[in-house]
C-alpha cells in the first residue's frame, strides 16, 4: 500500500524535471504531499509538508520536453506506518522511467512500473509489481490533477498535482501477501502527488455582524468576518455582501489575493447606504468563494439589517 504511495512520488518527481531551465540535463525536484488511496488507506497522507519531501533527479531531453529517470536517480525515504499496521515500505523502479512534458499547458505524464517492498511488523515481507502506470496532470483519481504553470521552468518551481488511479493490483510475493497485504489493497485506489496543493479540500467559516440599528437615511456599518481551513490557504478569497433594494450599493465585493493562513480570520468592512423614509428590517446575504485546484468552497450568511425612522 505504502509502497504505491512512494511509487506516485516518483513519478511526480520525474514530470517536474522535464521543466528544468534550457542547458541542464540532470534536474532535481522535490515534492511536498503524497496521498495512497487503497480500501484500507483512504486519502491516507503519506508526505506533507512537515515530513521529508519526496526528491528525485530526472535526465531531460529540453528539445523535444521528454524525460528518463534511472532506479538510480529518485530518492524517497523508506516510510515508516503504523496504520493499518505497523511496518515499514520501501519502493524502487523496476527499470528506467520516462515521461513529458508541455511547456504550453503545464501538463505532465510519465509512464513508469514500480517494484514495493512493505515488510509488516509480525508478517514479514510483501513485494508487488504495480505493473505499467501513466500518473498525468489530467487525472480525476483518487484526487484531481492539476497543471503546473505553463512555462518552461514551471514544472520544476511551480505548483501542480498529477497522480493515478488503478481498478486492481496483482498479488505479491512473499509471506505477508496473501495474508495481509493483498486482501488490503484489493479494489479501487490510487497514487497522488503535488508540490504547493493540498489534497484537502477548502473550508470556509464565516461571521456576519450589522449594528442593532440604524436610522434611515444613514451609512450602516455591515462587518464579515472569514476563515479558512484544510486547503493550501494561498488561494484568493472573494467576499460579497449583497444587499436588497431599497439599499445600496446593491452588491459590493472585497477579494483577499493571499488567502488566510490556518486559525487566521479576516474582518471586511463594508458600508451599506439606507433610504430616507424607508424603514424596516433587511435581510443582506454574505458569500465567502474559494476556487483552487483541490475544490471549490461556496458559504453564505444571512443578517437583519434593522432601520428605524
Amino acid at each position: 500500500m505504502h509502497r504505491k504511495l512512494i511509487l506516485g512520488a516518483t513519478i511526480a518527481c520525474a514530470f517536474l524535471a522535464a521543466a528544468a531551465p534550457a542547458g541542464a540535463t540532470i534536474v532535481p525536484l522535490t515534492f511536498d504531499h503524497m496521498v495512497l488511496d487503497t480500501p484500507a488507506t483512504p486519502k491516507m497522507q503519506v508526505v506533507t509538508p512537515k515530513t521529508q519531501p519526496l526528491t528525485v533527479n530526472a535526465d531531460v531531453n529540453f528539445t523535444n520536453g521528454t524525460f528518463t529517470v534511472q532506479p538510480s536517480d529518485w530518492h524517497f525515504p523508506v516510510y515508516t506506518m503504523t496504520q493499518p499496521v505497523p511496518g515499514t515500505v520501501d519502493i524502487e523502479l523496476k527499470g528506467p522511467a520516462s515521461g513529458a512534458f508541455d511547456p504550453s499547458t503545464g501538463n505532465l505524464t510519465f509512464n513508469a512500473d514500480f517494484l514495493a517492498t512493505i515488510n509488516v511488523q509480525g508478517y514479514g515481507e510483501c513485494t508487488k509489481d504495480t505493473g505499467p502506470l501513466t500518473l498525468s496532470t489530467t487525472t480525476t483519481e483518487p484526487i484531481a490533477g492539476h497543471p503546473f504553470p505553463a512555462t518552461a521552468t514551471g514544472a520544476q518551481s511551480g505548483d501542480g498535482a498529477f497522480g493515478a488511479g488503478w481498478t486492481s493490483l496483482a498479488p505479491g510475493t512473499g509471506p505477508a501477501c496473501a495474508t495481509l497485504v493483498d486482501p488490503a489493497v484489493q479494489g479501487k485506489g490510487g497514487i497522488w502527488i503535488s508540490r504547493g496543493i493540498s489534497p484537502v479540500p477548502p473550508k470556509l467559516s464565516m461571521k456576519v455582524t450589522t449594528p442593532k440599528k440604524v436610522k434611515a437615511g444613514s451609512k450602516a456599518t455591515v462587518k464579515v468576518t472569514v476563515s479558512e481551513s484544510g486547503a493550501d490557504q494561498t488561494s484568493p478569497i472573494k467576499v460579497c455582501l449583497a444587499d436588497p433594494k431599497p439599499l445600496s450599493p446593491r452588491m459590493s465585493c472585497t477579494t483577499l489575493k493571499t488567502g488566510l493562513a490556518e486559525g487566521k480570520s479576516k474582518t471586511i468592512t463594508f458600508k451599506v447606504k439606507t433610504a430616507k423614509k424607508k424603514a424596516g428590517k433587511y435581510t443582506l446575504k454574505a458569500t465567502a468563494t474559494i476556487d483552487n485546484s483541490t475544490g471549490v468552497a461556496v458559504l453564505q450568511k444571512k443578517a437583519t439589517l434593522k432601520v428605524h425612522r
